[in-house]
């Protein structure tokens, strides 16, 4: 099993052939809540201003590279030479048992022989509220506008 950020380029792609690897499971996030993750993410590691501090054009910048991520990686499932499974981060949130099941089904895995066992949430897992829709309240309406602009113009899934 491999983890990573690596996107769905040839480069990659090239790898994963060579390695002789049959599935791949790509867990995909929403673009728009993904970059206002990041934002968050860099406040608490001290190396960011946080949306107050002038650290929301760095979300436009971020959100483009994540949508052209999310991108990268349904051209190549749609290629159909790699097996790839592209599961949501909304559906995580939203129900984990039915989450790990659809991954477990592509892999060949059965509950019965593999059961879940979920740890507890805490802040050392969890340090924000684990909303998916949190863009929505954040981003203005003229932001959230050319978002959607740009997700029509490129596939990311959402």
């Amino acid at each position: 099993m491999l983890s990573g950020h690596a996107s769905g380029h040839a480069e990659n792609l090239d790898v994963i052939r060579e390695q002789g690897i049959g599935k791949v499971v790509i867990q995909m996030r929403d673009p728009r809540a993904a970059a206002l993750s990041l934002v968050h993410y860099y406040e608490k590691l001290g190396s960011g201003s946080g949306l107050a501090g002038g650290q929301f054009s760095t979300i436009k910048k971020d959100f483009l590279r994540f949508v052209l991520w999310n991108n990268s990686w349904l051209k190549a499932r749609d290629a159909g030479d790699i097996d790839i499974h592209v599961v949501r981060h909304e559906d995580l949130a939203r129900d984990e048992t039915a989450f790990m099941a659809s991954i477990y089904d592509f892999l060949g895995l059965s509950l019965k022989d593999y059961p879940l066992v979920f740890p507890e949430k805490t802040v050392a897992t969890h340090f924000r509220t684990g909303r998916t829709d949190e863009w929505k309240e954040v981003l203005d309406a003229e932001t959230q506008a050319a978002m959607a602009d740009v997700m029509r113009d490129i596939p990311c899934g959402y």
